[in-house]
């Protein structure tokens, strides 16, 4: 998660959000990118086996914010 989702705060500080998120019935999709919102009757979408997107900002919740440091 580091690359591409940290936020760096100062030279060698990062810090990332852990979040509690609600997939509930996913959507499986891995060819139509356009979608905007999940289908009727799901409540998220999966995007190949790693990463679902959900919609609405109810579906999750923050935890923990991780702050540390790089060598």
């Amino acid at each position: 998660s580091h690359k591409g989702y940290a936020h760096k705060v100062d030279t060698n500080k990062y810090q990332l959000l852990l979040a509690d998120v609600f997939v509930g019935n996913p959507y499986n999709c891995s060819s139509n990118r356009g979608l905007v919102k999940a289908p009727k009757g799901y409540d998220s979408v999966q995007a190949g086996d790693l990463f679902y997107v959900v919609y609405h900002n109810f579906h999750s919740y923050p935890l923990y914010l991780i702050e540390y440091s790089l060598k």
